[in-house]
């Protein structure tokens, strides 16, 4: 079975210095500790307690939706060896539909995507993978309801589909900025 966790995090512009350095540490020294506090920030927040952390969030959503078909094809090839495709890319957009493990995009996107390996991370973790885009202040004003991962900067093939339309994030050119941390688990099913 493969579970999707993610948590989008709002953040004033101000914040967003100390949440790039985090980032760049992540990258380079591949500790999954920081990934585990951010989330866990994000987390208290959502379940509307202080997070007592190094940035406060504003706000926070959480979804758990699903990896779809064509995502799950490319981790098997992964896995086994057969391409040296790799998730790069998230992207999002306000539509709300439900997602649909047949899905192969996103329903209404907002481009351009980020890029995970210069602005957020993209670490294995055990029987996980633990990905995160920056979105920044500079980003044109939208509110964020749907939100994906990708193998590229554009089209490319899908990891995943959430939908965070009941509790939308609302992001301001020039004062605000967002961070999607995903989380996707590889779980045993027992029989």
């Amino acid at each position: 079975m493969i579970k999707d966790t993610a948590l989008v995090g709002l953040f004033y512009k101000e914040d967003l210095p100390a949440i790039y350095r985090m980032a760049e540490r992540v990258r380079e020294t591949h500790n999954i500790t920081l990934i585990d506090e951010f989330d866990s920030m994000l987390e208290r927040k959502w379940n509307d307690k202080k997070s007592f952390s190094f940035v406060e969030p504003i706000t926070v959503s959480k979804t758990d939706d699903l990896v779809v078909s064509a995502g799950t094809s490319l981790i098997i090839d992964q896995i086994v060896g057969n391409t040296l495709t790799r998730w790069s890319h998230m992207g999002v957009g306000n539509a709300n539909f439900t997602p649909n493990i047949a899905d192969n995009f996103l329903n209404s996107e907002n481009l351009p995507r980020v890029d995970m390996s210069l602005f957020g991370w993209r670490e294995p973790a055990a029987t996980s993978l633990r990905m995160a885009g920056i979105f920044g202040e500079s980003r044109p004003t939208e509110t964020i309801t749907e939100f994906g991962i990708f193998s590229a900067a554009t089209a490319g093939t899908q990891l995943n589909h959430n939908n965070i339309a009941a509790n939308p994030v609302a992001h301001t050119i020039g004062i605000t900025g967002y961070i999607i941390s995903s989380v996707v688990e590889f779980l045993p099913v027992m029989p």
